[in-house]
């Protein structure tokens, strides 16, 4: 194993750790928004989402959808991160993109 494969193997729990409390963080407030009723700065362009009428934006969520596998490493490079994508949390859905480019 090269040395980059292993600095990114070693870095993989870190980056974990840090997802799982900024989805954390994601997760109460987007609790405490639909709660209140409170509006948003969250937009649905990142994601490629098209509003409906009436419908409105709540939070973008770090997702990692379960049918959806990392590719294998190619000798020489890091580890890829694992196939996590942002996901929009709406007033009547949550849709998100996949890797194949279809939104779900």
């Amino acid at each position: 194993m090269c040395g980059q494969q292993t600095r990114a193997i070693k870095a993989l729990p870190t980056w974990e750790d840090k997802t799982r409390v900024w989805a954390t963080a994601i997760a109460r407030n987007l609790a405490l928004t639909l709660y209140r009723s409170d509006q948003t700065a969250t937009r649905p362009y990142g994601v490629g989402v098209v509003l409906d009428p009436g419908e409105t934006a709540s939070s973008e969520v770090p997702v990692r959808f379960n049918q959806e596998w990392v590719g294998p490493t190619m000798p020489g490079h890091a580890v890829p991160p694992p196939a996590i994508r942002p996901w929009l949390v709406t007033s009547a859905r949550v849709v998100g993109r996949r890797g194949d480019g279809h939104l779900r």
